[in-house]
């Protein structure tokens, strides 16, 4: 919801004081971050447990960035 809103950073800090946090909300706080691949890679790389479904979205970011790239 906050990305949806421009609200990215937002969301981040709603997502910091989370005291559990699970596939969902480190799903989507991947996909909020995918405007820059980097922070994306940087959600991605602090998920202490890197599932199916974090790495489709991972895939999905630097898919989406190549194409970004072509001329």
């Amino acid at each position: 919801m906050f990305s949806r809103c421009g609200l990215v950073g937002d969301g981040f800090r709603v997502f910091d004081e989370m005291p559990d946090r699970n596939l969902v909300t480190w799903t989507l706080m991947i996909s909020a971050a995918l405007d820059d691949i980097e922070s994306a890679k940087g959600v991605f790389e602090s998920m202490t447990n890197h599932v199916f479904s974090g790495w489709n979205t991972m895939i999905g970011g630097y898919a989406q960035a190549a194409m970004a790239l072509k001329p």
